[in-house]
Parts: C-alpha cells; structure tokens; sequence
C-alpha cells in the first residue's frame, strides 16, 4: 500500500487490475513494480520499500473484465462485377450444357427451352429461372444448391443420378452474385 502518498490506498493488485483490464493477460509485477517504485520515489517513500518494489516477480492476472473498444466497421468492398462470358459460361458448360442442350439434350429441356450452351441461352432464362436482382427468388439458385436434407426435395440440378460434377458453394454464390448485380449479358 502506498500510504501517506497522494495515490488512493489501493494493494499493487488492485493496481494490476485497475490499469491492465483485459482477457487473459500475463505479464510481470515487475513493471507495476517499478512504476510504483517511480510514484514512490516522486512522493518520498523510503529506499528499503523501493527496494522491494524493483524484485521481479511473475503473475498471472485472471480474466476479471474485459474492455472493448468500439471500432468504426469497414465499409464492404465493392463487389467485383462477375461476367456472364468469363466467369459463368465454362460452370454452365461444366454443369448444365450436357443435358441443358439443343442437339441431344434432355427432351424436357427442350420442350422447355431451357438451355445453357451459350450466352444468350442463359440470358433467355431472365424472367423465368433466373430474376435479375434476386437471386432468393430466382430457381436456377434454388435448383443448384443442394437441400440439407436429402429427403427434403427431389428436384436438383444436376440430378445426382446423371454423374455430372454439382456447382461448389462458391460457384452457387458466384451466380447468385451475378443475378444480384443485375445478370447482365457481359
């Protein structure tokens, strides 16, 4: 305790506490230690008790309080604007264009006119599978992404049945991004 001097009767811990309030920080006494000892020196303490304040001793503070400071958020990056030819065409190709085709192509398909063997076949799909602006709303995103139950739809595309390699999350959100940028012929 630091009696007598014009800092408030706190123990050292209590002064550990006090200025180091954070999660699970480990650090030496002897740094408090030696900033008392210099508080001390400033009010006239004896030499004996600076002594004893400058022998190094480790502790471990436990988690007592934890102090956040509030950071601004970042602002989002500007999403990058995913292209229809670069970006979308070769999973189309990949994943659709072997059943999703004119010559060949599953007769539902056809009789649909869904196909994926070009751009302006996926364009032609705006305003019936795919909504421009919502991908929420838009069924080639639902068709694409798998249920989490098997059991819970039977309707996915590919079908598991055909052996054609599923779109990754990453490419699901790909187009899902694109639709959201407006799905644009680009």
């Amino acid at each position: 305790m630091l009696s007598g001097s014009s800092f408030p009767d706190y123990s050292v811990y209590e002064y550990l506490i006090i200025y180091n309030v954070t999660e699970g920080l480990t650090m030496t006494v002897y740094r408090i230690m030696l900033m008392i000892g210099i508080a001390a020196v400033s009010t006239g303490l004896h030499a004996e008790e600076q002594i004893e304040a400058e022998k190094p001793v480790e502790a471990t503070v436990e988690k007592t309080a934890v102090v956040q400071t509030e950071q601004p958020a970042e602002k989002p990056a500007e999403e990058k604007a995913i292209s229809l030819k670069e970006n979308l065409m070769p999973l189309f190709a990949r994943s659709c264009a072997g059943c999703h085709k004119r010559e060949g192509g599953n007769p539902k398909a056809i009789e649909h006119k869904i196909f994926y063997e070009k751009p302006e076949d996926v364009m032609a799909q705006v305003g019936r599978l795919i909504i421009a602006g919502a991908p929420e709303k838009s069924k080639v995103v639902y068709l694409l992404t798998p249920p989490k139950n098997p059991n819970e739809r039977k309707e996915v595309m590919p079908p598991p049945r055909s052996n054609v390699q599923m779109m990754s999350e990453k490419e699901i959100a790909l187009i899902s991004t694109w639709i959201k940028q407006g799905a644009k012929n680009n």
